[in-house]
This record gives structure tokens, sequence and C-alpha cells, in this order.
């Protein structure tokens, strides 16, 4: 009240000016300043309903992604490998194509290599007694001979599978064969390079020696064949 009608007559008495009533005017005033502003107070309340609501919103969120996108992301990039691999002509392939009859003999097929691959939605389950691959000479890098050996490229086979199901089966002709041998040799290098490591031939070391071997390599300017050559200095730092 005295706020608000200052000159009023009555705040002229004695009672006002007194230094208990001074003392509890300023602890009045001091109180109702410190009071929570009502919009503030209202927030406080919603907050931990708000709270709630958002982290529901966040775990049907990582729910939708996990469920939905991440499938989808994976089989991009699935795509993306096989791409890049034909795009860079990395991959051959044998493709067959059938002709139309001629006279009284069977259907003519042919055979024609190409720098791409008709991916496999899963090759390596495919019958392996039937399988065939011809090696990939389009590879240049140690990472890329590694991948053909343990996963297959573009959705083909992998060696590694073929050679652990269908002997030399697989592999049609000596030319190939000693193609693959010479390979092999780069593999086996991979392989003992990484037993002798903690862990053994776990996958990361396997990767741990694939790009050392890589570096190398590329440090070197050499082809895969030339590389191969150097193998023995590289295992005897191996050792």
């Amino acid at each position: 009240m005295m706020r608000k009608h200052p000159l009023h007559p009555i705040w002229k008495h004695a009672l006002f000016s007194d230094l208990e009533y001074v003392d509890f005017s300023n602890r009045l005033e001091s109180a109702l300043a410190a009071e929570s502003d009502p919009t503030e107070r209202r927030l406080e309340l919603a907050m931990p309903d708000l709270t709630r609501r958002i982290d529901a919103l966040h775990h049907d969120l990582r729910t939708a992604f996990d469920v939905e996108i991440r499938p989808v992301m994976t089989k991009v990039s699935r795509l993306e490998r096989i791409i890049e691999d034909l795009s860079t002509g990395t991959l051959p392939l044998q493709l067959r194509v059938a002709l139309p009859e001629v006279s009284s003999a069977a259907s003519i097929t042919q055979q024609a290599t190409l720098h791409s691959e008709q991916p496999a939605a899963n090759p390596n389950a495919t019958n392996a007694a039937a399988q065939t691959y011809k090696l990939c000479r389009g590879i240049e890098t140690v990472v890329d001979l590694w991948r053909e050996w343990t996963v297959g490229l573009g959705g083909g086979p992998s060696v590694q599978f073929l050679e652990s199901n269908n002997g030399t089966k697989w592999c049609e002709g000596k030319s190939e064969r000693r193609f693959f041998n010479r390979r092999k040799r780069i593999v086996d290098a991979i392989v003992h390079c990484a037993a002798g490591m903690n862990d053994g031939t776990s996958e990361a070391n396997l990767q741990t020696v694939v790009r050392r071997f890589e570096e190398k390599r590329s440090q070197m300017k050499k082809a895969l064949i030339g590389f191969r050559k150097t193998l023995k200095v590289l295992l005897t730092k191996c050792n």
C-alpha cells in the first residue's frame, strides 16, 4: 500500500518510522522479490513430463533407424562396393549368353570375359561343386587381393571358400592355377605375419598386416607380381 499511495497521511504515523517496522518492511520486500515468476514455475512443473516425451521420441527414432534404415544402409554400402569394382575394372566375369538354335544343334553358348561381374545374393551358399572362378586380373593392391580371397569381389564367391570346398576343381587350366599359386604366396605371407602377433590370426591382426603390406608395396611402387618377389624380406621382419 505504501508503494501505491506513498503520500497518504497515515504513513506519517510514528509506527511506520519505527526500526522494527522498517526491518519487517525490508524483509517482506526481499521475500516478494525472491518469489519465482509464475511462468517459470509452470515450466519447472512441465519439464519432467517434457523430458520423458523427448526421451521416448529419441527411443522411437533409434528403433526406427535400427529396424528400417540400418539394413538399407548396409545394402547401399554393398552396392557401392560392387559399383566401385565395376567402374574401376577390378572384376572379371564370364558372361554366358544363350543364342537361338541353329538347325538341329543344341543351344550354343558363348563366353565373353568382361571387366564386370554379375552380383549373387549369397555366392558362398551356392553349390560349391558346380562353381568355377577366374581370378581377377584387374586387382592392383594387396587390399583388393585379400578381399577377393576372404569375401569375394562384387558379390562373387571368395577364393578361400572355393579352395576349401572344391580343392583345385574351381580353377580351370594350368595357367590359371599357376596364377593362383603366385597370388597365394601373398595370402600365405599375410597369415604368417599375423600369426606371429598377439592374438594370432585375428581379423584385426590380418587387416593390420594387409595395410602394412599395401603401404610397403605402394612405397616400393611395385605391382603385385613384383611385390611377391620381396616377400622374403617382409617375412624376415615378421619373425
